[in-house]
């Protein structure tokens, strides 16, 4: 609390000293360029003599004699003059410091409010601005092409079997460049499938195919394209795969591209017996061989 205390006397001190600076550099000022200056001179000349006069009447002789004490009597109203002057021109600082103060503080008040009025206005500005634009990357859609089902027919005392496959354009995009690769095979069943190996080498066989079964430049939604092979099939070989020693394997590449890219889908299925003239087959997916490859 002292230190506080003689902190506080010290800046007022040093403000007090500044004032009466100020004022003492500022008094000359007052009497610059103007009458008062001209009146001053008289004043201080005449004050002196008007005083003797007074006092002893009009005496040159007396005045002579008594010019020490008529100096005097200037010199005394010349500092009262002063003194006169440097109250006022304390006066005039205090004056000018404090419509300074009054001044600085009416900005400060007119600065706060515009402030006060700007985070006001901020957030029916971004309630209000245009949000940034952002930018989406959709991607683009795709094409499908896939398996669809497989028509058997029977020739030649049934020694020869016609298989037609059959593709479809599952989706509602332009497939572009669809053609078909498939293939049909018959092994001993393991089981109740294709060993492993059986189906490995039959899909190296139509993966290798240098031509396709089929081909279409363009297939449209929900189309459908369809390649056919011919195989010698006996009576022997029908009773092997509807008794299930054997399992007949259905498999191929359908190829096709669209604004995305080349694609390509597997398809591999194993024939569900029975098999005939008049019976449809059914079919049941291996377990591998069924990707679609973008």
């Amino acid at each position: 609390m002292a230190v506080w205390v003689s902190m506080s006397a010290a800046m007022w001190f040093r403000s007090l000293i500044r004032l009466l600076t100020r004022a003492l550099v500022a008094t000359p000022s007052l009497l610059s360029s103007n009458w008062l200056a001209t009146g001053l001179s008289i004043v201080i000349f005449v004050v002196p003599q008007l005083a003797t006069w007074r006092k002893e009447g009009w005496n040159p002789a007396y005045m002579k004699e008594h010019w020490k004490e008529n100096l005097k009597i200037g010199t005394l109203t010349v500092i009262g003059a002063w003194i006169v002057l440097f109250v006022v021109s304390i006066g005039k600082s205090v004056y000018q410091d404090h419509q300074s103060l009054v001044t600085r503080i009416q900005d400060l008040s007119r600065q706060k409010a515009k402030a006060e009025a700007q985070q006001q206005l901020n957030p029916s500005q971004r309630n209000t601005e245009t949000p940034p634009s952002v930018i989406v990357n959709v991607p683009k859609p795709k094409a499908f092409v896939d398996f669809d089902r497989m028509d058997f027919t029977w020739g030649q005392n049934d020694s020869l079997l016609r298989a037609v496959f059959w593709a479809k354009n599952k989706s509602s995009e332009v497939a572009r460049n669809a053609f078909i690769k498939a293939g049909l095979s018959w092994h001993p069943a393991v089981n109740g499938a294709a060993s492993e190996a059986d189906v490995e080498a039959d899909f190296k066989v139509v993966k290798g195919a240098s031509a396709s079964h089929a081909s279409r430049a363009v297939l449209a939604s929900q189309e459908s394209m369809y390649a056919d092979l011919t195989r010698s099939f006996t009576q022997a070989d029908l009773n092997a795969i509807n008794s299930g020693a054997s399992v007949m394997l259905v498999m191929g590449i359908v190829e096709f591209s669209d604004d995305n890219g080349d694609h390509q889908k597997e398809f591999c299925r194993l024939v569900v017996p029975p098999l005939g003239n008049t019976a449809g087959p059914g079919f049941r997916s291996c377990e591998k061989h069924n990707d679609l490859k973008y």
